[in-house]
């Protein structure tokens, strides 16, 4: 059986598909600086190829330990009384409805940080906590904010559950952008 030149078409361009697929992840998987093995050469990467499959929200790392983000808003000295001026912390979900790893590839931004480095990261997550914001007066009309910060949290690993070993004494906060 002899196949047509559309059909032949088809089966190369499905072929080069798979074949960028497995080359993209192998070489944002094991790109050398990231695993700890600095002084080997990494597979070449181009920011389209980086850029076109999101690799790097998925391929960024190994965790050694678990995190969870956090919003916390300074309200402003306007609306209700009760909490003016102090620090609110903000429902994740409220302003990232999908399931945590989507939400934190959103809240890591690391299209930016891999396309532009840090001070790209930096300006994404400007303008996403201007959103968070923007957001946030719509749902809360009555608790406008001040300010925004966004953290993580940190914590232990543990094979009962992502979150079973998180305790007050076992996690730490650390604030990955803050507004002024």
């Amino acid at each position: 059986m002899t196949l047509t030149a559309a059909a032949r078409i088809k089966r190369v361009a499905t072929v080069l598909t798979g074949v960028a697929i497995v080359y993209g992840n192998l070489a944002v998987a094991f790109d050398s600086e990231r695993i700890g093995l600095g002084s080997w050469p990494s597979l070449p990467a181009p920011s389209l190829l980086r850029d076109a499959f999101l690799l790097p929200g998925v391929f960024g790392g190994y965790a050694v330990q678990s995190f969870d983000y956090v919003l916390l808003g300074r309200r402003s000295d306007t609306g209700r009384v009760a909490d003016r001026g102090e620090i609110i912390t903000l429902p994740l979900a409220e302003h990232f409805p999908l399931r945590d790893a989507i939400s934190y590839a959103q809240l890591f931004a690391p299209r930016h940080l891999h396309m532009y480095g840090s001070a790209g990261q930096r300006e994404a997550l400007g303008f996403l906590a201007q959103r968070i914001k923007a957001n946030h007066a719509r749902l809360h009309p009555d608790a406008p904010l001040a300010a925004l910060r966004i953290g993580v949290v940190s914590f232990p690993q543990s094979s009962s559950g992502y979150r079973a070993a998180k305790t007050e004494q076992t996690s730490w906060l650390q604030i990955v952008y803050a507004e002024p």
